[in-house]
């Protein structure tokens, strides 16, 4: 039969029963032949200092049976992706509860996630969106308009936009928003849109109204 070094249920101090219960199956499986490398992270914490591990377990080579079996300390790349992941949680939070509409887009200008002020002030549902592109519901005689503004911001490699424009939501009601847009660059490449819009139909319904009244008293 074949040995290997492994831990049981506490054999590390800070390994918690479930992940040395996970590494002992993944020791045997790869002892008996099921497999024939067993990696798994896992956490082995000390009472004052916080380690992860990664453990990897393969056969001897030319020893029948026998496997050798290592670990690495990956604590410093864990403790990075447990600060990103916490980062992109509060993200997401600040996201969510905006006063702003916030949303993605392809460059199809297809929508990707909208945040919940957007899916309100639209009216549609977040999958409706998806399945839609930011021209659908821009008034027709605005849609080139915006577009040649996205246009030229991807052909200058431009950091941010701005840009006006009315649009329908579901119930038919024409709003204003007020945008501006920068791109979401993957391996150096703009693949999208991060886009952060405001509700200004107040505003432009104050200066419709103030323009009409200079017309008027113009025109005495």
């Amino acid at each position: 039969s074949g040995h290997a070094r492994t831990f049981g249920n506490k054999g590390f101090d800070g390994v918690d029963r479930r992940s040395a219960r996970a590494a002992l199956d993944g020791i045997r499986a790869v002892m008996s032949g099921a497999r024939e490398v067993f990696d798994m992270e896992y956490p082995c914490h000390a009472p004052k200092e916080q380690r992860w591990f990664v453990m990897r377990a393969r056969p001897m080579s030319g020893e029948n049976g026998n496997i050798v079996i290592s670990h690495q300390i990956i604590t410093e790349r864990k403790l990075a992706d447990l600060a990103r992941q916490r980062s992109e949680t509060m993200y997401r939070e600040v996201v969510e509860n905006a006063s702003d509409l916030i949303y993605t887009m392809d460059l199809r200008g297809y929508f990707k996630h909208v945040n919940a002020a957007g899916v309100q002030t639209s009216g549609y549902a977040l999958e409706e969106l998806q399945a839609s592109s930011y021209l659908d519901l821009i008034l027709p005689e605005y849609r080139r308009t915006v577009q040649e503004v996205y246009l030229r911001q991807f052909a200058r490699k431009l950091p941010s936009s701005y840009v006006e424009f009315p649009f329908y939501t579901k119930a038919g009601e024409v709003r204003w928003l007020g945008q501006s847009a920068s791109p979401i660059f993957e391996d150096q490449k703009v693949v999208g849109y991060h886009v952060i819009a405001r509700d200004i139909t107040e505003r432009r319904q104050a200066e419709t109204i103030a323009r009409q009244r200079a017309n008027e008293l113009n025109a005495v």
